[in-house]
């Protein structure tokens, strides 16, 4: 398998749908409002690299590393990102409706004002992740890490979480009408004011 090596390339609004850069080296490359469209990036590094408006609708992301990336204002809906690393990025006002993001690492991952509608965030990896104001409608988080999490204001109506390790979350303004909690712990802690529980 051929690896392209695109460190830090200028590559701002490529049209890049469908393609192949499976384990690429994609870091601190600049791919704002690229268009990756069903593009396979399985594997790919794409660490510190500039996302900002990019669309990657329908992309394979599978163990993709996207650490520190700036993905704000992205269009990822439909993306398959499983065990993806995310830790870190930027991602505010993006939108993943029904994205696959099974046993991703999001922690300290910015989601504020994201939409994230049918997300499936099962057993991943959301410590202290800022999802303040996130549209999270019938979202599946079972099993997820949402230590210190903060929702404030974030719809989570319809939302599945069980089993979900909540402890330290903010949950301050947050809709859970229809949510389903069974052994999620810690529930409750509605505004962490002090930073307690």
């Amino acid at each position: 398998m051929r690896v392209v090596e695109l460190h830090g390339e200028q590559l701002q609004n490529a049209n890049l749908k469908n393609t192949k850069l499976m384990f690429s080296n994609l870091g601190s490359a600049n791919l704002q409002g690229a268009n990756l469209t069903g593009a396979n990036l399985t594997g790919a590094d794409l660490r510190g690299a500039n996302l900002q408006g990019a669309y990657f609708t329908t992309a394979n992301l599978t163990s993709a590393n996207l650490s520190n990336a700036n993905l704000t204002g992205a269009d990822l809906e439909d993306v398959v990102a499983t065990n993806a690393i995310m830790q870190s990025a930027d991602m505010r006002r993006v939108e993943m409706q029904n994205a696959f993001l099974k046993g991703a690492n999001l922690s300290y991952a910015r989601l504020d004002d994201a939409y994230l509608v049918e997300i499936n965030l099962t057993a991943a990896n959301l410590q202290v992740v800022n999802f303040s104001r996130a549209d999270l409608r019938d979202a599946i988080l079972t099993n997820a890490d949402l230590e210190s999490a903060d929702l404030t204001g974030a719809d989570m109506s319809g939302a599945n979480l069980a089993g979900a390790n909540m402890w330290g979350t903010v949950l301050k303004g947050i809709n859970l009408k229809g949510a389903d909690t069974t052994g999620a712990n810690a529930l409750g802690c509605y505004n962490n004011a002090g930073g307690g529980c």
